[in-house]
């Protein structure tokens, strides 16, 4: 019975297939649901963020298979306020998309909420330049050497790596970093990068945005 009432809420219609629907296409090769669960063997596996509880279904076992990997890193950041008010919701909620304008800082967020986090940290950036701009700043606020996945070059740091979803596409692997930061999530290939997030093990994931 617990098994069936997480499988119902998981069940959802198929936007996909209403749009069909009202537009007289056929469907007959579209699915009428999305299954938001897989069994493996004799487990259901289910998204991160659904808590049974919230149905009123108390499971007899859930395995948290997310990733931590504590390190130490110092940071010589002092957030402005609204720096630090968006720092402190993103701790407390453990993963989302921290939206601010072009010149708020939001690379000196993401580098103070690993700190605080005390985290592994893996970014993912869309090209080298970006990647670049990171470890700069990574190099200038905790005086830490960033690694770089990316442009024929594989190397991770201790506390950061910079990495490109071009480079990662390319290798079905999940990496040993408790926080994923996506930078620009905005103008990130879509596909590429919900595949290389979705590989991941990671417990934090952020999403950093201009827009």
């Amino acid at each position: 019975p617990q098994a069936v009432a997480i499988q119902r809420a998981l069940t959802l219609p198929n936007p996909k297939y209403c749009e069909a629907i009202k537009q007289g296409r056929a469907v007959w090769n579209i699915p009428k649901t999305l299954e938001l669960f897989q069994w493996h063997g004799d487990r259901l596996v289910i998204p991160r963020g659904f808590d049974p509880a919230s149905i009123g279904v108390v499971a007899d076992e859930v395995t948290d298979q997310r990733h931590t990997h504590s390190v130490l890193i110092d940071s010589a950041i002092e957030p402005r306020g609204y720096q630090e008010r968006a720092i402190r919701l993103a701790t407390n909620a453990g993963g989302g998309v921290i939206v601010a304008p072009t010149g708020a800082g939001k690379t000196t967020m993401g580098i103070e909420l690993a700190a605080r986090l005390g985290e592994r940290c893996l970014i993912l950036v869309k090209s080298k330049d970006l990647a670049e701009q990171w470890r700069g700043a990574i190099k200038r606020f905790t005086g830490l050497d960033c690694g770089l996945i990316g442009g024929g070059k594989w190397i991770e740091g201790d506390q950061f790596t910079v990495a490109t979803v071009q480079t990662l596409i390319k290798h079905n692997t999940s990496l040993d970093y408790g926080l994923v930061i996506v930078d620009e999530c905005h103008n990130t290939p879509a596909e590429q990068a919900y595949t290389v997030i979705g590989r991941q093990a990671a417990k934090y994931r952020f999403g950093l945005s201009a827009t």
